[in-house]
């Protein structure tokens, strides 16, 4: 057991990697078989027909054909509140605004590529910021604070720019804890091979020691790597929190950091896009090796191919007595006749069928066919291991019905669709790792300028706020993202048509309730949002359907207030009534 001086040193993290090395190394020596295998790097010089390089280019499409989009919403879609959903929006305009800079595309397929011939694909999303020291400003002046001691512009770090990318790693490049199960890896590494000048920028102080070391190093426990550039090795660490920057080749860490960024599952890497494997370990297995067998009796039959149309030559005997029938087959050109000097004697020895014996060809043009159909029988067993059918690859019978090819189809995406499922589990689990990083590292401004929100926007704080919560952006907003495979558009039309038809019908029957009861609008939006949120091609207009609701029902219970208002009795004037003169008493009347 080691000490805590020698947990997590250089040479601590070298044995974990000679571990690591051991337990994949067969899978590696298949990977690199599988590699050269694709690109035809044979040295025998012999004929073949590279069978992996056609199933890896047919599935391909098969497991991406289109760019993912990052999509943020609220997690309880129907408690939504606006500061969740400005949130959301930032968060989803930024990260899309961001990744259109970088090749998206060109992470996604190398990752989709090395599953296919390694068994195994990764990304790492990487974070980078850029920072340089300028003058402080005096708040009261407005100018460059000066130290009093030394009369010198004090200086501090800036934030120049910052970037977030995914990126694929390389199958031999990437590395973790030789464990049974990714919920128990406590360490993921990457393999960084630094150019001297790269390596110089990045660690300017370790740089000529590392040169120094590299001089007397024996052969790297890495790949093969060129003299030119050095290999690192960015280790994160669950167990202790920490980043460890390491060089196998020299005694002491590089640099050791708190992990910048508190992500959910720590790791700046998803979990693996796996192909073939057991239970029994993380080591994969390559899918060329189930077929092998059958490329190695494809190339048979093809080395055979090749003798045979090369034995397939118009040969054979003639009478050496008679010089013509060489100039024949030398000189003879359509319709020419060549005079034969004894003509008598040449007929009676049976003319040209007497005088010449040629080769038969039948039995190699029938072993020739033989072959062929070997070769067919074999690939049809090989497309059976790999799940290759024949709707996939677009060979159907012309007289197939239409519906007898739908359902050949849907059987033989039923062999992929795993396959395509845990890709864009990988895609997604990544894009995730991405909106975190994003929301918890880029400054507010830098937010606000990607996603063009409004900077007037009275909840952007509380929403910016929500973003940097760990807690509460977990419990709020959720990240996916839509397929990674090419959309049927004939689908898309008939999924946007049932929108329409059953938006409209519900509309036509909730606005005839409303006419006759105002009150109930807020209900019949609320359940028109419903209907729409259960529509994925309703997202885009979820906004404006709540606009107009809103809308409306403000215009409801302003009737309905009206309503409540009892009417107004107009006011009666009361009537001018003539004055009375006081009756005149009669002389002597005393009162």
């Amino acid at each position: 057991m080691s000490d805590e001086s020698d947990l997590y040193s250089v040479g601590w993290w070298k044995a974990q990697h000679e571990l690591y090395n051991k337990m994949f190394s067969d899978w590696k020596t298949e990977a690199e078989i599988a590699e050269e295998t694709y690109l035809s790097n044979s040295k025998t010089g012999r004929r073949k027909i590279n069978l992996l390089y056609s199933n890896v280019q047919t599935l391909m499409p098969a497991l991406y054909s289109a760019t993912p989009k990052i999509e943020v919403d609220t997690r309880n879609k129907d408690a939504s509140d606006a500061v969740t959903t400005l949130a959301a929006t930032i968060l989803e305009r930024a990260a899309a605004n961001n990744i259109a800079e970088y090749d998206a595309d060109e992470a996604n397929e190398s990752t989709a590529l090395d599953n296919l011939l390694t068994g195994r694909g990764s990304q790492w999303v990487e974070y980078e910021v850029k920072t340089a020291r300028q003058p402080v400003i005096d708040p009261m002046t407005g100018m460059p604070a000066v130290d009093p001691m030394t009369g010198e512009p004090i200086l501090q770090e800036v934030k120049v720019s910052e970037r977030c990318q995914p990126v694929n790693v390389r199958w031999e490049d990437f590395a973790h804890q030789p464990v049974r199960r990714w919920d128990m890896v406590e360490w993921v590494s990457r393999a960084h091979h630094l150019t001297k000048a790269r390596l110089k920028e990045r660690f300017p102080d370790m740089a000529d020691k590392i040169d120094a070391a590299d001089e007397e190093r024996p052969a790297p426990i890495d790949s093969k790597m060129d003299s030119s550039t050095r290999c690192l090795r960015e280790i994160w660490c669950k167990t202790s929190g920490k980043v460890y920057w390491v060089c196998f080749d020299y005694p002491d860490p590089l640099l050791v950091t708190e992990a910048p960024v508190d992500l959910k599952d720590f790791f700046p890497c998803p979990k693996p896009f796996y192909g073939a494997r057991t239970t029994k370990s993380l080591v994969p297995q390559p899918d060329y090796c189930f077929y092998r067998d059958q490329q190695q009796q494809i190339n048979v039959a093809y080395n055979r191919i090749d003798g045979l149309i090369s034995a397939l030559k118009l040969n054979g005997l003639r009478n050496g007595a008679i010089d013509e029938l060489s100039r024949l087959f030398a000189e003879g050109s359509n319709l020419d006749f060549i005079a034969v000097s004894n003509w008598q004697q040449f007929m009676g020895q049976n003319g040209i069928d007497g005088n010449i014996a040629l080769i038969n060809l039948s039995p190699l043009i029938e072993a020739l066919r033989a072959q062929f159909e070997v070769i067919e029988n074999v690939k049809r067993i090989a497309y059976e291991i790999t799940g290759i059918s024949d709707i996939i690859r677009g060979d159907t019978q012309a007289s197939e019905t239409a519906s007898a090819q739908r359902i050949k189809g849907q059987w033989a995406q039923m062999r992929i669709r795993r396959r395509q499922k845990a890709f864009q589990g990988h895609i997604r689990d990544a894009m995730r790792i991405y909106g975190e990083i994003i929301a918890e590292m880029f400054d507010d401004a830098t937010l606000v300028q990607l996603s063009g929100v409004d900077p007037n926007d009275p909840n952007l704080q509380a929403a910016l706020n929500l973003l940097r919560s760990d807690k509460a952006r977990r419990m709020k907003v959720t990240i996916e993202t839509d397929s990674t495979l090419e959309p049927d558009e004939q689908e898309d039309k008939q999924r946007r048509t049932e929108f329409i038809s059953s938006m409209m019908t519900f509309m036509q029957q909730a606005g005839a309730v409303a006419m006759q009861q105002p009150e109930l609008i807020p209900l019949m939006g609320d359940m028109l949002l419903f209907g729409v949120r259960g529509f994925r091609v309703g997202r885009q207009l979820e906004g404006s359907i709540k606009s107009a609701i809103d809308g409306l029902s403000e215009k409801a219970m302003a009737m309905q207030q009206m309503q409540a208002q009892p009417p107004m009795q107009p006011q009666v004037q009361p009537m001018a009534m003539p004055m009375q003169q006081p009756m005149a008493m009669p002389e002597g009347y005393a009162a």
